[in-house]
């Protein structure tokens, strides 16, 4: 064998050598990359706070008790709560709403479904495992359906977040729709916070508020129709005769 042939079965050899060398890295690479993506939802998922909730009617039409259960092995933290009863403009025009029952003018509308809603909010900074919070609530209006959002952050500081809605069914207690669970609880979420809009009208005064994702993410579509309901509601605090009506230092907590 000549030199010239050696020294091309060496070259040979070393650039096989190196696109196997450059393959194992790749593919050791994603290896640690997958596995990093299973350890992360693995530490997640062992974390994770699990909630469920009850809207039960009190005595009188418009009087009721709202039940959030923590009855996961754990805690919670940075817990936001909203709330919507919905109205719809067949029940009651917005602009009579407007007039009857609040404090002052308030840029109110309908959505394009033609609902508008009164809606709360309940922040709690922890929620220990194994507990219930409860908490009463009047609302002026009688409604038939409820939309409550939960969204927590388990002690990895990843956001999850859950949607209930529940239904009149003629009995004191609201029954959950089938709706309620359809999709996976497991995967986080973008963390939402509220967005006030100014209105250049003085005379109108604490115009809509709006869910936006704290970091400009991606809002997943499950929250299409209740973020459109959320935007177009009145905060229970605004009802006329309603007291100072807080996020904070609110509900009753109790062992399971």
């Amino acid at each position: 064998m000549t030199p010239e042939e050696i020294s091309l079965i060496n070259l040979a050899s070393s650039i096989i050598l190196t696109i196997v060398t450059i393959v194992y890295v790749i593919l050791t690479y994603k290896i640690i990359n997958q596995t990093s993506e299973i350890n992360e939802k693995q530490r997640n998922l062992i974390t994770l706070p699990h909630f469920k909730c009850k809207f039960v009617r009190m005595s009188g039409k418009r009087k009721f008790k709202f039940v959030l259960i923590n009855y996961s092995d754990n805690p919670a933290f940075d817990v936001d709560i909203f709330l919507v009863g919905p109205i719809h403009e067949d029940d009651g025009s917005v602009e009579d709403f407007k007039m009857k029952y609040l404090k002052e003018p308030i840029n109110l509308t309908s959505n394009d479904d033609d609902f508008y809603g009164i809606s709360d909010r309940l922040l709690f900074p922890h929620f220990p495992s194994k507990t219930q919070m409860f908490e009463y609530m009047d609302f002026p209006i009688d409604c038939d359906t409820f939309w409550v959002y939960i969204q927590y952050r388990n002690v990895l500081k990843t956001n999850f977040s859950q949607l209930f809605w529940f239904v009149d069914n003629g009995k004191q207690e609201y029954s959950l729709s089938t709706a309620t669970e359809a999709r996976d609880i497991t995967e986080p979420t973008p963390r939402l916070e509220i967005d006030i809009f100014d209105n250049v009208n003085d005379l109108v005064k604490d115009a809509p508020h709006n869910l936006i994702s704290e970091n400009h993410e991606k809002i997943p579509d499950f929250l299409k129709e209740f973020l459109s309901l959320f935007s177009h509601s009145v905060n229970r605090g605004k009802m006329k005769d309603a007291g100072f009506l807080g996020c904070e230092e609110r509900g009753t907590f109790e062992d399971l």
